[in-house]
């Protein structure tokens, strides 16, 4: 088997055994390694080894993405976040969450492409080094590193993984085994926050085909119970905190998107 490939890296919180929640993709993989580490132990008798054994014991993981998203520092590593405010708080005290990760590899079988979906199924990660440079003469890359170790579930099982012909098929292997639903995009707004002299118009959409639209005013997040569903443009009269989320039956919900307009007149 030839490897040349890797891509979409996937989490979600472990709650018990088979049990996930709050999964999402992860930016996009760098890389990734696993190195699995055994207990040993032999007994010799008549001068000759009778017997051997070998026992999982945990495995080594490490993991290069191209960025951590905010749910990525709540979900694996327990830092509070503030999603309107797009920032994160680390305390002393944090303590970082078991999680499953999966993700994709690309091989070749006897030249044919295939997919092969891996699932470690209970991880507990620690944020790796972050460094940062300036801009010199040469552009170069710093991304998240993230280590950690994976350990087994309570019937043994500590990983699990899928040849797949597509890579729609190798995705849908991982994100079933860690219960993460597509979510509906953000929604986007037609015209931009800022200060305008004159009542603006106000057109939502989401690329979401099917996704219901609700939207606010008064700076509440919406949902299908606090916010208006939206069927036609908003007429901003006076200066507004716009906000709207996109919601569809077998999805989870999008981010809140928002806009705030200063109307001067």
């Amino acid at each position: 088997m030839a490897y040349f490939g890797l891509s979409h890296p996937y989490f979600a919180q472990y709650v018990a055994d088979g049990i996930y929640k709050n999964g999402f993709k992860c930016g996009e993989l760098v890389s990734t390694s696993v190195s699995p580490s055994y207990q040993e132990a032999s007994l010799s008798g008549d001068n000759i080894q009778v017997e051997y054994v070998s026992e999982f014991s945990n495995a080594a993981v490490n993991v290069g993405v191209t960025r951590l998203p905010l749910i990525a520092k709540k979900v694996i590593f327990n830092h509070e976040i503030n999603e309107e405010e797009q920032s994160d708080t680390l305390n002393a005290n944090d303590a970082p969450n078991y999680v499953g990760y999966g993700f994709i590899s690309s091989e070749m079988e006897n030249g044919v492409r295939k997919y092969g979906a891996c699932v470690l199924m209970k991880v507990l990660f620690t944020e790796g080094e972050t460094s940062y440079t300036t801009k010199g003469d040469s552009i170069s890359f710093s991304t998240p590193t993230m280590t950690g170790k994976a350990i087994a579930l309570t019937d043994g099982t500590w990983m699990k993984r899928k040849m797949c012909s597509t890579l729609d098929e190798a995705e849908k292997y991982i994100t079933g085994i860690l219960n993460i639903r597509q979510a509906c995009e953000k929604p986007a707004f037609s015209i931009d926050s800022g200060t305008y002299s004159s009542a603006q118009t106000v057109a939502i959409a989401s690329v979401t085909t099917g996704a219901d639209i609700y939207y606010t005013t008064n700076g509440i997040t919406p949902n299908a119970e606090t916010g208006t569903k939206y069927s036609d443009s908003v007429e901003i009269t006076s200066s507004t905190l716009l906000k709207a989320i996109a919601v569809k039956t077998g999805y989870d919900s999008s981010p809140v998107a928002s806009a705030e307009y200063i109307i001067t007149t």
